[in-house]
């Protein structure tokens, strides 16, 4: 096999400047990773796929076919609670495998080498007991805005605890970045991670119109295209996001917390670490 070399040798200044630049360059040197961190979290969503078209074509469309509209509206809401414990079990493989998914992130993010599957099984054994408690926390919320969605009558009250619960989010997803890098405990973990996000809201809040949309898939008609969209939303779209969440994490706390207290992680992996190591 004859290989191309290189139009020119490698030079530092090839490397990324900023947590940005970083973002884009992960897509032009590192598609195939991309591919394999969304094959893996679409074989860990295959649980509420399964489930998600269970509870329509074998429950609730024969059931829509066969009661009256009173007796069908009261079998829709017990399903439904019903199906909301089950997605949340569901829930449990996907947090599991962002556990095993984040510590790939960060190795490649501070340029560290990367064994796909060695060190997605070292990530859910070391991150296990962190991302059990945030599947804890999102199920529990998870299941309340469904049971209080459904049992409350005012419609404005019913939007207004799923906002609560939307607004936990960003909160629950800067924690498990933090995990990867801090070994803080886990309401030490929350508390930052509430402290962080205050520090740049605006660009937060653009993170945290992802959540949204993917609550407006359920306002898709089509059951199908609703199947399609979640098994495009893990295999595509999640690990773009994913990436770009994770980067703006560790721009966080470079500037915020590496610089002063963890010097040795400040920019790790960026042109900056390795500019310090050649002035030495």
């Amino acid at each position: 096999m004859k290989f191309r070399p290189a139009k020119k040798a490698f030079q530092i200044e090839d490397l990324p400047k900023t947590r940005g630049q970083e973002f884009w360059d992960f897509f032009k040197t590192r598609f195939i990773l991309f591919l394999e961190i969304g094959g893996i979290l679409l074989l860990f969503g295959i649980p509420f796929l399964f489930s998600f078209l269970l509870k329509y074509y074998a429950l609730l469309y024969p059931a829509s076919k066969s009661m009256a509209e009173a007796e069908y509206l009261s079998f829709y809401k017990t399903t439904t609670l019903l199906f909301s414990g089950i997605y949340s079990l569901c829930f449990f493989f996907l947090f599991l495998a962002l556990g095993g998914i984040g510590r790939i992130v960060r190795q490649w993010i501070w340029g560290n080498g990367i064994y796909f599957w060695h060190d997605f099984g070292k990530g859910v054994k070391q991150n296990f007991k962190n991302y059990f408690l945030f599947w804890l926390c999102f199920s529990f919320f998870f299941v309340l805005d469904e049971f209080l969605s459904l049992t409350v009558g005012n419609s404005l009250v019913a939007n207004l605890i799923s906002g609560v619960f939307l607004l936990f989010l960003p909160v629950l997803m800067m924690a498990m970045v933090e995990t990867l890098v801090y070994s803080d405990p886990f309401f030490r973990l929350l508390r930052n991670a509430f402290s962080y996000l205050l520090k740049r809201p605006l660009i937060a809040l653009l993170f945290f119109l992802f959540p949204c949309a993917v609550v407006c898939l359920t306002l898709v008609d089509q059951i199908m295209i609703q199947f399609l969209l979640f098994a495009i939303l893990f295999a595509l779209i999640l690990p773009f996001y994913l990436v770009g969440w994770s980067l703006y994490c560790f721009s966080l706390f470079d500037e915020f917390t590496n610089k002063e207290s963890y010097p040795s992680l400040y920019k790790k992996g960026l042109r900056h670490e390795f500019e310090k190591e050649d002035k030495r």
